[in-house]
């Protein structure tokens, strides 16, 4: 399977202490929320093959799997959803920030449409909870 490209403009990453401004720090913010969703979009994507290649009936090994490696399977599932809904509580956060910050910008060229963000705080979980 190859792996989709993400279009990065080089322009918008150059930030220099000369004609930087306040939208151009915004929108690379922005940008780094975008490459980190595509970067979590790829782990799960490999995670997935890697069920279908563990499930698949034409894998030799197949016989060979015990009830423990789906066990482990279903754990490291588990363990990387957790982790993944707390990191995109992480980015939604620093997205609604920027968001805000481009809505008070005072000097911005660009009419910014600014929603109004739920007071949610993610319901992160800290543990991985035990199956019985």
């Amino acid at each position: 399977m190859s792996m989709p490209t993400l279009y990065v403009p080089d322009a918008q990453l150059e930030i220099g202490a000369d004609g930087t401004t306040v939208e151009t720090v915004l929108a690379n913010i922005m940008l780094s929320v975008a490459m980190q969703e595509y970067a979590l979009a790829h782990i799960i994507n490999a995670k997935g093959e890697e069920i279908q290649m563990f499930s698949d009936p034409a894998n030799p090994m197949l016989c060979e799997i015990t009830m423990e490696d789906y066990d482990h399977m279903s754990d490291s599932i588990r363990t990387l959803l957790i982790s993944v809904e707390d990191y995109e509580c992480t980015l939604s956060k620093k997205l609604m920030l920027t968001m805000s910050a481009a809505c008070e910008n005072e000097n911005s060229t660009e009419t910014v449409n600014c929603p109004q963000w739920p007071d949610d705080d993610c319901g992160t979980t800290a543990e991985v909870p035990e199956v019985p």
